[in-house]
């Protein structure tokens, strides 16, 4: 980003930079949140119950929303919640990591279908899905499904190196900008239906590059194993992914998997207090970079790796001291926290 308005004190300009951040990384925190709800569920209910749990808990607050009472805050937990129970029942369903080919390949289309989901709920009712808390849950929706179908990734032999192809798609994704061009071909309805399988696969590509160069880095130093993903980050910005409409999320979903690559190779802090203070000093030099009106994109992109890592951090902090606990109270927890979060981010954006 060009620097920013000279009226701001760098005081004013951080306040307005941690807005910015955690808009723009709602969904990956919601994401790493129900994930941890998810583990717990699991333990206590199958997925045809948590669906159903979920399901009679939303109904309930629309009740509860007719007799005046706020139910905005526990809705927006519990319309993410639901999207990860529905792909977990189908997750249970296929077993697809562990059959035949044949059976990889259909569980990979049954998982792909799901993603038409959010479309079809869309034409029925396109209000509710214009609301913010539902756009959140569809792009942890996204999430869930590019994580899940990475698993064919790991387990399926592409052949050549699928760098220069990744590189091609999203370039090409970037110069058509989703919509614009391809809907006069095809259609406003069909681009419409298949939008959210159009942002998920790029996902996946994301995926499919940053494993690749993983791989093919295995052996190098440690200073370049971590310059890598951090380079994918900054192609992903020159590219303005994230101003092309069906492709917001990608972005989001880059950052989430290099602080996660990154903490793999140890170069982020495991203790969440130190990761939260490295965060916010990225963030605060970078402010005081725009006040001085500087570029600092990299270190925009790096606050917000940080500030991912630091919620991981969390996650598995919480997740680890709970084991004590019956399966019951971790879901309590599990739920307040991830209900606390999402408060904090609604009051902050």
């Amino acid at each position: 980003m060009a620097g920013s308005d000279c009226t701001l004190s760098w005081q004013q300009q951080v306040r307005a930079d941690l807005v910015r951040v955690l808009s723009q990384m709602q969904s990956t925190i919601s994401f790493q949140l129900s994930g941890a709800l998810q583990n717990d569920l699991s333990a206590v209910f199958s997925g045809h119950e948590q669906l159903g749990v979920l399901l009679l808990l939303c109904l309930g607050l629309n009740v509860a929303e007719i007799y005046k009472a706020d139910v905005a805050l526990p809705r927006g937990v519990l319309v993410v919640q639901t999207g990860q129970s529905v792909l977990g029942v189908l997750s249970s369903v296929r077993g697809w990591a562990r059959g035949s080919e044949a059976q990889v390949a259909m569980g990979f289309l049954i998982n792909t279908f799901a993603l038409c989901l959010p479309s079809l709920l869309g034409v029925v009712s396109p209000g509710l899905v214009a609301m913010d808390y539902v756009q959140n849950a569809i792009s942890v929706y996204l999430f869930q499904y590019a994580t899940t179908s990475r698993e064919l990734l790991a387990t399926t032999d592409f052949g050549t190196s699928p760098v220069v192809f990744c590189i091609l798609a999203l370039a090409l994704s970037s110069y058509f900008h989703s919509t614009t061009m391809l809907s006069k071909r095809l259609g406003e309805s069909v681009i419409h239906l298949y939008s959210y399988v159009f942002r998920a696969w790029h996902m996946l590509l994301i995926d499919w590059l940053l494993r690749s160069i993983t791989a093919s880095s295995a052996g190098a130093p440690q200073q370049l194993r971590v310059l890598l993903p951090l380079l994918l980050v900054v192609a992903v910005d020159e590219l303005r992914l994230a101003r092309v409409g069906t492709l917001r999320d990608v972005r989001s979903y880059t950052v989430f998997r290099v602080a996660g690559e990154l903490q793999r190779l140890g170069m982020l802090s495991s203790d969440s207090t130190g990761c939260l203070a490295g965060a916010l000093l990225v963030l605060c030099t970078r402010s005081v970079l725009s006040v001085l009106r500087l570029r600092a994109r990299v270190l925009d992109s790096l606050s917000q790796i940080v500030f991912v890592s630091c919620v991981n951090v969390l996650v598995q902090d919480v997740t680890t001291d709970s084991q004590d606990y019956e399966p019951e109270i971790r879901i309590l927890r599990s739920s307040f926290l991830f209900v606390l979060a999402h408060g904090l981010q609604t009051l902050f954006v």
